[in-house]
């Protein structure tokens, strides 16, 4: 995330590479112990004002289920035209469900922060999206929704594939022991 964001400047949250990864691994309740540690980690390194920060990783929590959902259906097709479609219906579905719940964390803490008044430094790739869409006169949640779509509709395929990609080579590792 730091390296994508901060360093390239892109658009792009790519902080649940690692969840990801674990959950298509080891499946969920690993894979959420993964993101909830890594949420606790960032937010000290990053030094928010609030704790409230710390509802983001429902975001996460999201895109595991999604990938729990159809982890099975992964492991049992031989199909790689199946394993194609399934991989890229994972991210579609992982991008919707992820810019909900992320639209819905973030309208909680502007509202968090404008009622205790501690400012919630906000470094959201959406950002970029968010003005434009309440200058068309949208309201808060529908603008935070929909200003997190474009990012995760490109940033949820490449997590899911290199994700999925780690997670066969693991399991091709494991098989070669």
């Amino acid at each position: 995330m730091y390296l994508i964001q901060y360093k390239l400047e892109l658009p792009l949250f790519m902080d649940t590479l690692g969840s990801i990864t674990v959950a298509f691994i080891f499946g969920g309740v690993p894979a959420i112990i993964c993101a909830t540690i890594s949420q606790i980690i960032m937010f000290f390194v990053e030094h928010y004002a609030s704790a409230i920060i710390l509802i983001y990783v429902t975001t996460v929590y999201a895109a595991i289920g999604v990938v729990c959902l159809f982890r099975k259906s992964l492991q049992e097709t031989d199909s790689v035209l199946n394993t194609i479609f399934i991989i890229f219906f994972i991210s579609i579905l992982m991008a919707l469900c992820v810019s909900i719940s992320g639209g819905i964390v973030n309208a909680i803490c502007i509202y968090v922060q404008d009622i205790t008044g501690y400012a919630i430094q906000d470094n959201a790739a959406t950002s970029y999206f968010q003005v434009d869409l309440l200058k068309m006169g949208l309201s808060s949640i529908p603008t935070y929704i929909l200003s997190r779509i474009p990012s995760n509709l490109i940033e949820r395929p490449i997590i899911t594939v290199i994700s999925f990609g780690i997670s066969v080579m693991y399991q091709k590792l494991q098989k070669s022991e």
